[in-house]
């Protein structure tokens, strides 16, 4: 089944340099990071039901849903825009989700029944040369030498990776590469599973390494305390 991608409206999220990291690397100094404002754009997350009205192109979802009765499916929608400044850079970044019961006292799991993408990266063929003089002596490559080894193969440069895909705490890693920086608009789907018995709660936030001039590697995450737009209440 083929699903159309719905429009996702962003709201800006500042991001807070974490506590604990500060009162370690800023001992002795008087300047300590600011939060860090117009960096980062959190999509509010769109929910979509998966039932049999909107499957009727495809009888293989139909016959799964109805084995499935006890059980209903959403898709949800994320997207991030990483906008850091031209002099600095997202060393990494973590997307993560908390998928709750609706109310939390209620004994049932919701769990992330799929996810896209799963990894994501630039598939690049790799050559790891290196030569030896006649001292048998390693040279750079590009000098000439008696004797020369090399080894070919294809590997992918992962640039997103999602993981805990069947839990209730699914989340996507993003990398900084040679090849690709962390920046820009990133689309992020989510199905979910839950009791049809129940309702859930859907909590987005992001906790990311901010490599600066100034400060070096530093951790920061979005409020402790989401805001409404990081929230959706799902069933």
């Amino acid at each position: 089944m083929e699903l159309e991608r719905p429009e996702i409206p962003f709201t800006s999220v500042d991001l807070q340099p974490d506590e604990e990291e500060a009162k370690r690397q800023t001992r002795g100094i008087a300047e300590l990071p600011e939060r860090l404002k117009g960096w980062l754009e959190i999509g509010i997350p769109v929910v979509k039901a998966i039932d049999v009205a909107h499957s009727e192109s495809d009888p293989s979802i139909i016959q799964y849903l109805q084995n499935e009765k006890n059980f209903k499916f959403y898709s949800v929608h994320f997207a991030c825009d990483f906008k850091p400044p031209k002099d600095c850079s997202f060393a990494d970044a973590w997307f993560e989700i908390q998928l709750l019961p609706e109310p939390i006292s209620v004994k049932k799991e919701v769990v992330a029944w799929s996810m896209n993408p799963l990894t994501e990266g630039i598939e690049q063929k790799v050559t790891k040369t290196y030569k030896l003089d006649a001292m048998i002596k390693f040279e750079p490559v590009g000098l000439g030498g008696s004797g020369e080894r090399i080894k070919e193969f294809t590997g992918t440069e992962v640039h997103i990776e999602a993981h805990r895909l069947g839990t209730n705490k699914p989340s996507w890693e993003f990398i900084h590469t040679e090849a690709r920086s962390i920046r820009g608009i990133y689309l992020l789907d989510l199905v979910i599973k839950q009791p049809n018995t129940i309702k859930s709660k859907i909590i987005a936030s992001l906790t990311a390494n901010v490599e600066s001039y100034k400060f070096g590697i530093f951790k920061y995450h979005t409020p402790i305390q989401p805001s409404p737009n990081q929230e959706r209440i799902v069933g």
